[in-house]
């Protein structure tokens, strides 16, 4: 348990694009529980009581539900890689990278976490097209029309691709994998309860589209989805120290989400949930159940991320995220006005 402590602190000193990574402050009472575990995926919850305050932010969907958060392609000409947002409420709204909206020309996620101010204006934002194919409005649908989608990014291989590799090929590459898996999870499900008629199965992957946000919407693949989620979605409970989540799949650790306050995590756990889950019912064994890792092994593999060179992003808005890449891992650290938001770290 020592290194959890280490690893898990928000509050980071200031580093340079050379400096080794600044390693935060010990911090007695931080820890891990669980884990809760799920066929595949299996959970364990960050806990920090010096974090229990919220944080008077809104997210993506809460922004869209209000009316407050305003997206549209840019004035100037659509782009596939910026979408113009603004926020026209008077609370801050939280972006995360990987959150991604529905409609417009594509469907687009987003590049990089923002934290939009009130009465912001408009803001060019970095974003990235996972809807090949498409570029006009959806049938019946305004070209002008953004609404948030029902998950962030799916896959780690997404969200690579997204903040470490910005390649919008390796985006498309990711999602279609994504796709097919979920496709012929579809048709397995199908043929067996047809007895192994493949009649109805063929139609599914004939009918499968290549955008991820709508691919999520097959039937089976949400049945499937909400069966994880009911099963996962109350592992915080009413405990008020909940700040983050780490996530595995397959007995492996996949992802780890960390925030600087429990009020932003609570808002932000149904999709991450949902994300993590989506990921894992796209394996071939995802109903098997598999042992979680040690949760030694977890507070080492989070630990051994605050060593090494940061590379630093600076993002308008007196916002900074920095990088530390390593062979198996990549640690993303999103600070807005010197104070550290939000730490994603992702295996390779």
């Amino acid at each position: 348990m020592r290194h959890a402590a280490a690893f898990l602190v928000l509050s980071l000193a200031a580093c340079s694009n050379s400096d080794p990574a600044a390693v935060p402050r010990s911090a007695p009472g931080t820890t891990l529980s669980g884990p809760y575990t799920h066929g595949n995926l299996s959970v364990y919850l960050v806990h920090d009581a010096s974090r229990m305050q919220d944080i008077d932010y809104i997210t993506l969907e809460e922004a869209f539900k209000s009316g407050a958060l305003k997206v549209t392609e840019k004035a100037e000409g659509a782009e596939v890689n910026e979408l113009q947002f603004e926020n026209v409420g008077d609370k801050p709204v939280y972006l995360q990278a990987g959150d991604t909206v529905k409609g417009g020309q594509q469907d687009r996620t987003i590049a990089v976490d923002t934290l939009l101010p009130p009465k912001s204006g408009k803001r060019g934002i970095d974003a990235f097209c996972v809807e090949p194919g498409r570029w006009e409005g959806r049938v019946g649908k305004s070209s002008a029309a953004f609404s948030a989608a029902e998950a962030p990014v799916a896959t780690n291989s997404q969200k690579l691709a997204v903040r470490l590799e910005k390649d919008q090929s390796k985006v498309w590459e990711a999602g279609r994998k994504v796709n097919r898996d979920l496709a012929t999870v579809a048709k397995i499900e199908l043929s067996t309860a047809s007895g192994g008629g493949s009649g109805q199965a063929s139609a599914v992957l004939a009918d499968q589209k290549d955008s991820y946000v709508e691919a999520i919407e097959n039937p089976i693949v949400r049945k499937k989805l909400d069966e994880r989620i009911a099963t996962l979605e109350k592992a915080p409970g009413d405990r008020k120290d909940v700040v983050g989540a780490v996530f595995c799949m397959d007995g492996k650790v996949q992802s780890a989400e960390i925030y600087a306050a429990t009020g932003l995590f609570r808002k932000l756990w149904p999709k991450l949930l949902r994300s993590a889950a989506l990921e894992t019912i796209a394996q071939p064994k995802a109903d098997a159940a598999v042992a979680a890792p040690a949760k030694s092994e977890v507070e080492a593999l989070l630990a051994g991320m605050n060593e090494g060179a940061s590379k630093v992003e600076e993002r308008p808005g007196g916002q900074t995220v920095r990088v530390v890449e390593k062979k198996h891992a990549v640690r993303f650290d999103t600070e807005a006005d010197g104070k550290l938001l939000h730490r994603q770290v992702l295996s390779k």
